[in-house]
């Protein structure tokens, strides 16, 4: 039993990578395409990759990785806990990029892969402690 315990458990840090890979996929695809092709700046890029790829991250976390049943208040709570996750990340992120590319004149296709690695473990610790914590369902009396 403590063996098939111990399996589980690091079940969901393996899952979470897989999504992160996928979602990452996404992410980092828009950036490179919006800096390719309409010239926007990294930051910008960085910032449209982020909000885009959240809606993706945020379902394959909630059902997949963290496997939250949440309905209504929960959910509500879920959401805006997440996504307050997404813009403290994303302000994060897009000033190292900002920082990195501008002042440093560091390659904007190498610098966000590292940076999002650096934030990939703050976002786990926050959403597997906070956003997808698992509440004890309350008992009515």
């Amino acid at each position: 039993m403590k063996v098939k315990g111990f399996f589980l458990k690091i079940n969901t840090p393996i899952k979470y990578c897989l999504s992160s890979i996928v979602s990452f996929g996404i992410d980092y695809g828009i950036y490179v395409f919006f800096i390719r092709y309409f010239y926007v700046s990294a930051t910008i890029s960085y910032i449209i990759g982020r909000t885009i790829s959240s809606v993706i991250n945020f379902s394959l976390n909630k059902f997949l990785v963290f496997k939250s049943k949440e309905k209504k208040l929960g959910l509500l709570r879920e959401i805006l806990s997440y996504y307050i996750l997404v813009v403290v990340i994303m302000v994060l992120g897009s000033i190292s990029v900002h920082i990195a590319v501008e002042n440093l004149s560091l390659n904007e296709y190498i610098v966000k892969p590292f940076i999002d690695c650096i934030l990939f473990i703050l976002s786990y610790c926050i959403q597997h402690l906070i956003v997808f914590k698992k509440r004890r369902s309350q008992k009515s009396i």
